[in-house]
């Protein structure tokens, strides 16, 4: 019975008085002594090969010789630790980190310049919702959150600033009285920051509030 190697190029099995391939019709090199085993994965490669196409390992004579003599090194004293440790304790510090790059919940994805302006409540709660719905809460609080430069603007030109914050009686007031003979409208300058960053903290407990509500 004459016996069958895979095929070099797809790796179907081919009699080894074959002259091609009948799937790929790729030349066979079967019967003119051109095939050899991989030392590292024992899969059959062409003789000239320089690399495994099956392990990517080195199968140079340079290559070899340079693990023959990595094996044959002495371990150091973290090593033979660590190949004595059960296979539950030896995980990698590379699988450890990419085990917390990954995870999906606990922290905080959202930039960190927003999250500091944030009441700590609404943080604790992000950090309990999963990465998706981190960016859902950042798209409705960035949309709805208001500028403190925008807020200067609006009151030098117009003195609309309480319009622009929704508070539409405050507004009125304002206009009433001419912004309290400007003195109200003086002590403002001092106040708007202060008044957005309360502004904002109510937005960024609406949208959780919306957000807990959608997800529960």
């Amino acid at each position: 019975m004459i016996s069958e190697q895979p095929c070099t190029n797809c790796q179907t099995p081919v009699k080894q008085d074959a002259k091609f391939c009948n799937s790929c019709g790729e030349k066979s090199v079967a019967q003119t002594g051109e095939l050899r085993e991989c030392p590292f994965c024992a899969e059959v490669i062409k003789a000239q090969a320089i690399k495994c196409k099956h392990c990517g390992s080195d199968v140079s004579a340079e290559g070899i010789a340079k693990s023959l003599m990595a094996q044959s090194a002495p371990k150091s004293k973290p090593e033979i630790a660590e190949s004595m440790m059960p296979p539950s304790a030896s995980t990698t510090k590379p699988e450890i980190a990419q085990q917390k790059v990954f995870e999906p919940r606990g922290r905080l994805v959202i930039p960190a310049n927003v999250a500091e302006i944030l009441p700590s409540m609404v943080r604790s709660e992000l950090s309990r919702l999963s990465p998706e719905q981190q960016e859902e809460f950042l798209e409705e609080y960035s949309r709805k959150a208001k500028s403190v430069g925008t807020a200067y603007v609006v009151w030098i030109l117009l003195g609309w600033h309480y319009v622009y914050l929704g508070r539409w009686g405050m507004q009125i007031l304002f206009w009433i009285t001419s912004g309290g003979l400007f003195c109200w409208w003086l002590i403002d300058a001092f106040r708007l920051p202060g008044l957005i960053r309360e502004y904002n903290k109510d937005v960024a407990t609406n949208a959780m509030r919306a957000l807990k509500a959608v997800v529960s």
